[in-house]
């Protein structure tokens, strides 16, 4: 699971930026929201153009430059107020193990230096283009076999599978599993092939039997079925040819309706079900950005968080929205929830709701809109 995050001059967020999931001290949902003394799940909300979406995507670009077989932009991902370096590091805890990496990249994308630490031991120590390592037979690269723009242990997890690091191999199957979903941009990445093939591509009547089963429990009211024919009401039929598709058939109606005409909502909802259900039954991070532009209705919003959180093992929710009636003690613990504010050139800076202890009997909504937690727009009306 992932413990902490340490960002610097990435994006918006120019100064040294902690993101703690570490449970605090409270009591209530310990059961169902944390596991092994670390929150499943984090929430960042503010106004727009705080930095929610770059705190998130301070995660999630560790997935990009570990799988994604593309350029991603670092460069252009880095801060615009600062001429300085860009510093990443990120602490996971994977079977009571600590797994701690460490990278500095220069403004032009290049690797300046790598290091990754299996409880508290070095396991790859590289500056520039040469690295130390004990994950493979050779201990020391050099020159031409790193490439200055590639994150080292990516090569070595592609060339190795880290077959005799079993923790190191756990720790991978984590991040591969994870999910990053931008319903913004209308936008989905999953970072192993198998998943994807899963999840988009291969869509089984096992899987869409899972997600009946999931709408009947969640009393969501919908049945699905998948396929590339179907009676719509008593006079037509919709034929797809050689192109599948979900039908959905709402509670009372005897006709089931294709998706791409249902509503945008449900358009959103239908395909990040087995995302859902595959985060839920394998461990990983699903990250959602901008959540509320999902068109889902507030209570459908609090179902899917409740669902993940009770639901997952050692998965984690990480998500971004503008929708404040998620901040409750109901649905969240304090410790999950950061305010995010911008600050001029000093960029973005974020709270944790749980340092001003709020307690559980306390509406952390009306306490977050009143300002106490800070990240609200300053544009109302001055008394």
């Amino acid at each position: 699971m992932l413990k902490k995050v340490f960002v610097k001059n990435y994006k918006s967020f120019k100064n040294e930026t902690i993101i703690d999931l570490k449970a605090t001290k409270y009591g209530f949902l310990e059961d169902t929201h944390v596991a092994n003394g670390i929150v499943k799940g984090v929430v960042f909300v503010g106004p727009n153009s705080s930095g929610k979406s770059n705190a998130i995507h301070a995660i999630s670009v560790l997935l990009d430059l570990l799988f994604i077989d593309r350029d991603i932009g670092l460069p252009l991902q880095m801060c615009l107020y600062t001429q300085e370096n860009l510093e990443l590091s990120y602490l996971f805890e994977i079977d009571q193990h600590d797994i701690l990496y460490k990278m500095i990249f220069s403004r032009d994308g290049h690797v300046v230096s790598e290091k990754l630490c299996l409880d508290n031991q070095p396991l790859l120590t590289r500056l520039g283009q040469e690295a130390k390592t004990n994950i493979t037979e050779t201990d020391y690269y050099h020159g031409d076999s790193i490439a200055k723009n590639v994150l080292f242990l990516r090569t070595i997890y592609f060339n190795t599978q880290f077959s005799q690091f079993p923790v190191l191999k756990k720790w991978f199957s984590f991040l591969q599993n994870s999910i990053y979903w931008d319903f913004s941009n209308k936008r989905n990445v999953a970072f192993s092939p198998m998943v994807l093939n899963k999840l988009q591509d291969n869509i089984s009547e096992e899987a869409v039997d899972r997600m009946n089963h999931f709408m009947k429990d969640s009393k969501i009211g919908y049945s699905l079925k998948y396929t590339n024919e179907s009676m719509v009401g008593e006079y037509t039929t919709i034929n797809l040819g050689n192109q599948k598709e979900f039908f959905v058939k709402k509670e009372g109606c005897d006709y089931w309706m294709p998706l791409y005409m249902e509503s945008q909502g449900n358009k959103e909802l239908i395909p990040l079900i087995p995302t859902i259900l595959h985060i839920v039954n394998n461990d990983g991070m699903l990250i959602l950005d901008e959540f509320n532009a999902a068109s889902f209705h507030n209570e459908l919003e609090e179902l899917l968080i409740k669902y993940i959180l009770t639901n997952s093992k050692n998965s984690q929710l990480i998500f971004a929205t503008h929708s404040t009636n998620v901040l409750k003690t109901s649905l969240l613990r304090p410790d999950q929830i950061y305010a995010v504010d911008f600050k001029g050139n000093e960029g973005s800076i974020i709270k944790r709701f749980s340092s001003e202890s709020p307690r559980q009997s306390q509406n952390l909504e009306k306490m977050y809109l009143s300002g106490i937690f800070d990240g609200i727009p300053n544009f109302r009306e001055k008394k």
